[in-house]
């Protein structure tokens, strides 16, 4: 049995060969899958999967979310089991003021999902054709789940937007990865603005080539 709903709410629960079809909520598809269980409908041999897509939208971030966005961050660091006295190091870094998102040359975008924010990156234009990815956080339960990328897509369209030709990102060792997957590429490293001995990757999207 699989049973799932996507973007448009349906439910789809597909037993065998046979299907049926209902209109329901995310929260409505939890109350369907205790009811199978519970009547005994699911039996020993079945595998059970739930996969809910969930709408995601991208939004300006606004000054009185501020708080907000700097207590994500300060989450999502901490989701890659750095240590009480490095996330404490790292928290003026992180957090960001209404003042700050009101500077000129900064660009703050927010990722919703059911008017929950569950992620944003911030963008700095440092020249005329350069500019660069100054953050980019997931909310912990989110992470691995498409909305880092649905960000980074976001943010490197909004670079373009801004007349950009190069994005350039001082990255975590632990999104090393996730942005080579998505184009970048390493230039070298550079000392970090929070720890002082620590060297990060410094890594560059050429925005005419994507």
């Amino acid at each position: 049995m699989i049973i799932y709903a996507n973007q448009t709410g349906w439910l789809l629960a597909k037993i065998k060969l046979k299907s049926v079809r209902a209109v329901v909520s995310r929260k409505t598809a939890k109350k369907y899958l205790w009811s199978f269980i519970l009547s005994g409908f699911i039996e020993f041999n079945y595998n059970l999967i739930i996969v809910v897509q969930m709408k995601l939208k991208i939004r300006a971030a606004q000054a009185h979310e501020a708080r907000l966005l700097s207590q994500l961050a300060l989450d999502s660091k901490a989701y890659w089991g750095y240590s009480a006295d490095f996330l404490e190091a790292c928290a003026e870094e992180l957090t960001i003021s209404a003042t700050g998102m009101a500077l000129s040359g900064f660009i703050y975008m927010l990722c919703e999902s059911d008017s929950e924010i569950i992620g944003y990156y911030a963008i700095e234009r440092l020249s005329r054709n350069k500019a660069e990815l100054d953050a980019l956080f997931v909310k912990p339960s989110h992470i691995g789940k498409g909305t880092g990328k649905k960000l980074m897509m976001h943010a490197i369209d909004q670079a373009k937007k801004m007349g950009c030709t190069t994005l350039v990102i001082q990255s975590d060792p632990h999104a090393e990865k996730f942005y080579l997957a998505m184009g970048a590429v390493v230039l070298g490293e550079q000392e970090s603005k929070s720890v002082s001995g620590r060297y990060l990757p410094m890594m560059s999207y050429a925005l005419d080539s994507l």
